[in-house]
């Protein structure tokens, strides 16, 4: 079988989409697989050399953010406008360039990774064009993608339907977690299959039985800074006591493509920008305390739900305890609770903050205990070779066909 991979992140290594892509792409043979890349033109996703042999087909991908040129109503009609334009510029444009692509490399399926309304716009009418089975990947709940681009109502009714059709007449869904899949199944009662970023186990660290010791307490923050409010409450709460706790000065040790914060108090922050996989775990495990903020908003209450963090295997791999700062419900904190992997603070009340980040620098029996579990869960649930067996369990190939 010979599968087209659609996507608007190609396997990469400077994007954690493309991280996720391009192991998944390594599972297979390079016969087997052809690339196309509809990208953002201001990113600049590094496709790695071991790809360079793979059939690609790249090109731009219209622009997804709503465009008001007026305000209010009028505003809303100018956006409505705008996303008619882009979606007949997928339609004419895009579709016959990639049908024709699809035909030249012969391929049998098509896996398309729905992020975004070009790959939604794309999806089923690609397949139906073609004839071809579809098999879809979610990353996050469409209707975040909608919201954070601001699309007009109507369009967003329109994509929401179009999004529920391409599910339905998906053969497989890889979904983002264990409570998306149970979603889906319920929904749109379609195959499906959790797929959830591995890494090699090789990279996994010793589980740390105790805090540095020392003046300093680290707590380490990786990947992108969605959870803002959550991210806010953690700076008010070490504002109030001078970024001191239980006498260890608290230092925040920040790896990723972006940091931002506000305060009019002294801070101690140390920002390291990107890392490769490697060196993150590396530089976490220097860390005493790992943070892992998710929505408390009723706004994300469903990403929050079924959405599951990268970071939090990364986390796990470097050995250190989490600290997840989320709502019950949120699938992370779901997660820890039920393997004891880590310590839960499920208030955005900065006393309460305080008290949580107290226990976990002064109780070193559960910190132990939470690093341990930690470790277990990711030789579980997240090495490469668990990544491959559901990955094939999407794509509906037996495990043993590639070994």
């Amino acid at each position: 079988m010979k599968i087209l991979l659609l996507t608007d992140i190609p396997p990469c290594r400077n994007f954690t989409a493309g991280l996720v892509l391009d192991r998944l792409v390594s599972f297979l043979p390079p016969e087997q697989i052809a690339l196309c890349a509809v990208i953002n033109p201001s990113l600049n996703p590094e496709i790695p050399a071991e790809l360079e042999s793979l059939p690609k087909l790249i090109l731009n991908k219209p622009r997804e953010a709503s465009v008001r040129i007026f305000p209010r109503k009028a505003g809303d009609l100018s956006a409505f406008a705008f996303e008619l334009i882009q979606s007949a510029r997928v339609r004419y444009e895009l579709l016959p360039q990639i049908a024709a692509f699809a035909k030249q490399q012969q391929v049998d399926a098509l896996w398309v990774v729905l992020q975004g309304q070009t790959m939604v716009r794309l999806a089923r009418r690609l397949s139906l064009k073609l004839g071809l089975p579809l098999l879809t990947q979610v990353w996050d709940p469409f209707g975040w993608w909608l919201r954070a681009n601001r699309i007009d109502g109507i369009t967003h009714r329109r994509l929401q339907t179009e999004f529920n059709k391409v599910i339905q007449h998906s053969s497989s869904c890889a979904t983002a977690s264990w409570a998306m899949s149970e979603t889906y199944s319920n929904q749109y009662g379609v195959r499906n299959q959790p797929v959830i970023a591995g890494l090699p186990r090789e990279l996994a660290l010793k589980p740390a039985a105790h805090p540095h010791s020392g003046n300093e307490f680290i707590i380490g923050m990786a990947g992108q800074f969605y959870a803002q409010a959550e991210w806010s409450c953690l700076i008010q709460a070490l504002n109030q006591v001078n970024w001191t706790i239980a006498g260890r000065r608290i230092r925040i040790r920040v790896m990723g493509g972006g940091f931002q914060s506000f305060t009019q108090y002294p801070a101690n922050f140390e920002y390291l920008g990107w890392q490769s996989q490697e060196e993150t775990i590396r530089l976490l495990s220097e860390a005493d305390l790992l943070y892992m903020p998710y929505w408390f908003s009723e706004e994300f209450k469903e990403e929050s739900s079924s959405s599951f963090p990268s970071k939090l295997v990364t986390y796990f791999a470097a050995g250190r305890p989490v600290f997840c700062h989320a709502p019950a419900y949120a699938s992370p904190a779901k997660y820890i609770k039920q393997h004891e992997a880590g310590y839960l603070c499920e208030s955005l009340d900065p006393p309460t903050v305080l008290k949580h980040l107290e226990y976990a620098i002064s109780d070193t029996e559960f910190y132990r205990k939470a690093a341990s579990n930690g470790a277990s869960c990711f030789m579980q649930d997240f090495t490469l070779e668990r990544m491959k067996e559901t990955f094939f369990h999407f794509l509906n190939i037996p495990p043993t066909t590639h070994e």
